[in-house]
């Protein structure tokens, strides 16, 4: 998972518990953000994620939460997300088991992909990544 290089497709749980892909086609730029319930540092990045969707959702880019919750813990997930109102897409990962194998094992970890997939920035810190969709985007 290196930046050039296509994200994987893969098939993550979402909230209502269908499986599906994460769509990239519809938005220029698409942050896939793994994170889980309990990790401070993805919590205190969620204030300016939110800030930074709500300054370009309308633009051409999105977010893509991918929670690694273990299973007992799927009751903090979906209360995560209504608690910091983390109004984007979700997936779960649950059990972390596609993360384990993608050797995702520090969080958050995110991906920053375009259109096609083809990740362009890993591990982008919000002010870059306001930095980078503002020169793309506006």
């Amino acid at each position: 998972l290196t930046i050039g290089k296509k994200f994987p497709s893969i098939l993550f749980l979402k909230l209502d518990g269908s499986e599906q892909m994460i769509n990239y086609a519809d938005y220029k730029y698409t942050l896939i953000d793994f994170w889980y319930s309990y990790c401070g540092p993805c919590i205190k990045e969620f204030p300016d994620l939110i800030n930074i969707y709500k300054s370009f959702k309308n633009i051409g880019f999105n977010v893509v939460s991918v929670s690694t919750d273990r299973k007992e813990d799927v009751k903090n997930y979906y209360n995560a997300i209504n608690k910091y109102n983390l109004v984007w897409d979700h997936r779960w990962d649950r059990n972390g088991i596609i993360s384990a194998i993608l050797i995702i094992n520090s969080f958050p970890t995110n991906f920053l992909v375009d259109q096609k997939g083809t990740i362009v920035a890993k591990n982008i810190r919000p002010n870059q990544l306001v930095h980078f969709l503002t020169q793309k985007l506006k």
